[in-house]
């Protein structure tokens, strides 16, 4: 029968071999199973390392497009000082049309006096605004002596007014429309020192 058949020794030993093919099979099925596992691990840890480095790689060059971003914007500033001094160098010297008369003289000269309205080509507060067909300031004023105001703003220690009275009411009138004090430089001709007394008689 078939008991005795399982029961015989050859049978059992049939049963064993077959026992231990089956075990050899689940050690491998695992094994290939263990490594499919250990290799999807890998696969995936290398992912994430790939995704690091392309982090990584990213901030280096978001870093670098940010210093030339940097460098950029210090050679434009640069470029713009340089510019902005070759267009003060142009303009150093200044021509202003006073009622029709010109005068040419420096920026530096007309701007020495603080607070003056020649000051304010400096602050870019000026009134009169650049006449670009001829290059010069147009200002609607009496210009016939302005040529004294200039000599005080190059020279105001070796200034010499004018002898005539009525010349200094006037340029002082003018000067004041500029906010350049003269009145001390004038004060010579418009407020002469008293003449001595003249000495006693001898009795």
């Amino acid at each position: 029968s078939q008991m005795a058949v399982v029961g015989s020794p050859a049978a059992l030993a049939a049963v064993v071999r077959e026992c231990h093919a089956l075990e050899q099979q689940w050690s491998e099925t695992i094994q290939r199973v263990e490594a499919e596992h250990r290799r999807q691990v890998w696969a995936l840890e290398e992912e994430v390392r790939a995704a690091e480095r392309s982090d990584a790689s990213h901030e280096i060059e978001l870093r670098q497009h940010r210093q030339k971003l940097a460098d950029d914007k210090a050679l434009f500033e640069e470029e713009k000082r340089t510019m902005a001094h070759i267009h003060s160098m142009q303009q150093q010297k200044i021509t202003l049309d006073i009622g029709g008369h010109r005068f040419s003289t420096a920026r530096t000269t007309l701007t020495s006096i603080p607070n003056s309205l020649f000051d304010t080509l400096n602050s870019g507060e000026f009134p009169y605004e650049l006449d670009e067909e001829d290059g010069s300031y147009f200002i609607d004023r009496d210009g016939r002596h302005f040529h004294h105001i200039l000599a005080y703003l190059r020279d105001p220690t070796g200034f010499e007014p004018p002898a005539d009275r009525a010349v200094c009411t006037e340029l002082l009138r003018e000067a004041e429309f500029y906010k350049i004090n003269l009145t001390s430089a004038l004060a010579p001709v418009l407020n002469p020192p008293a003449p001595a007394p003249a000495p006693a008689a001898a009795p």
